[in-house]
């Protein structure tokens, strides 16, 4: 047996030590002479699990560089994860129904801006028989002056107003008290001029009220609309705000919960392929640690040597006793042995010619 040509290359040896079976096939087969020199079989071992060797180190430096690697990720992935669950807290307060709740009332005061735009263009103004394109731009146009009270509130209020504390900015807590005393003026002053017209309508019961309540009170009336007028405006633009932003607000909550989980199954996977990375790091730390010494990488040559030698007398020995039990092989083993014709050998006879075959070429070779 020789080592022969192999490619430079430590997987080229690698093949060959696997083929070796393949190989005393071969030589069985064809009688070639056996050579009982071990030491190309142990120089050539020991250059393979010299490779294994430099291999697994190389391998477990890699590993560990990717741990770090995937550790840095699992680390980026839980600090996203910890800054979005503090934005879903905070997200978490933003009521559904409130939000819808806003948003409708947000939306009957435009639909009454445009019902009292409706009446001043219309009734008041008498531009009923102008074209009805114009005059409808008209009143849907005056109607929708909320929507521009929206954009400034949300602009100047909103954008300042701290939906985690009560202590609220100063521009923030004079609108809101603004807000409510005007409100409050509002529907008291509503309040009273439904008290007067009440009071009229019993002091002139059948008869016309509206010419001396107007002589009374000549901006009774005035006052009123006007109100009724900043009241759509105002009511319009801070229920529209609010009640969209409360059901913006929901809808991130409902999508960051989505990327949290989804954050948390990807650092389990990350995590999943960590531990693998390490498990397979110790497998081969453990294996190198047993062939540290230099008597322990020589006696794992020696044993690797021995094994691969056995495998291959075993089947040389397999393949030469075929070959020579052949009726049909003329062999001469290079004229070491005798024709043995069309006869059919003795199983025993067989056997004692092949131990003797290779007694003899192992005593040459040595």
């Amino acid at each position: 047996m020789t080592v022969g040509a192999l490619d430079i290359f430590p997987t080229g040896i690698g093949s060959w030590l696997e083929g070796i079976e393949d190989r005393a096939r071969e030589d069985g087969q064809a009688g070639m002479a056996v050579n009982g020199e071990k030491r190309e079989l142990i120089a050539t071992v020991r250059l393979h699990i010299s490779w294994k060797i430099s291999e697994g180190r190389a391998r477990c430096m890699y590993l560990r560089e990717k741990i770090k690697q995937y550790s840095e990720r699992v680390s980026k992935l839980q600090e996203s994860i910890t800054s979005l669950g503090d934005r879903v807290d905070q997200e978490r307060k933003a009521g559904l129904l409130r939000g819808v709740l806003y948003t409708v009332a947000g939306s009957f005061f435009i639909v009454g801006d445009i019902a009292l735009a409706y009446d001043l263009l219309i009734r008041t103004w008498g531009l009923g028989n102008a074209n009805p394109l114009h005059t409808w731009s008209l009143v849907v146009a005056l109607g929708l002056t909320p929507i521009i009270g929206e954009l400034i509130f949300a602009r100047f209020i909103e954008s300042r107003y701290n939906h985690e504390s009560g202590n609220q900015p100063r521009i923030v807590r004079w609108f809101f008290l603004i807000a409510a005393l005007f409100i409050l003026l509002s529907f008291g002053y509503f309040g009273f001029l439904r008290g007067i017209v009440m009071t009229y309508m019993q002091t002139h019961a059948g008869r016309d009220i509206y010419g001396p309540l107007l002589a009374s009170y000549p901006y009774l009336n005035v006052i009123a609309f006007v109100l009724m007028a900043l009241l759509f405006i105002v009511g319009g633009a801070v229920l529209l705000t609010a009640g969209m932003n409360e059901l913006s607000r929901h809808h991130c909550y409902r999508r960051d919960r989505k990327e949290i989980q989804a954050l948390i199954h990807e650092e389990e996977e990350v995590q999943h392929v960590i531990d693998g990375m390490k498990q397979e790091c110790s497998r081969i730390s453990v294996q190198l640690e047993g062939i540290e010494s230099e008597q322990e990488f020589e006696r794992m040559v020696e044993d690797q040597a021995t094994y691969y030698e056995g495998k291959y007398l075993a089947t040389y020995k397999r393949s030469l006793k075929q070959a020579l039990t052949n009726p049909g092989n003329a062999l001469s083993l290079d004229g070491r042995f005798h024709h043995f014709g069309q006869a059919v050998m003795d199983q025993t006879a067989v056997n004692d010619a092949v131990e003797s075959f290779l007694r003899k070429e192992q005593s040459n070779g040595r």
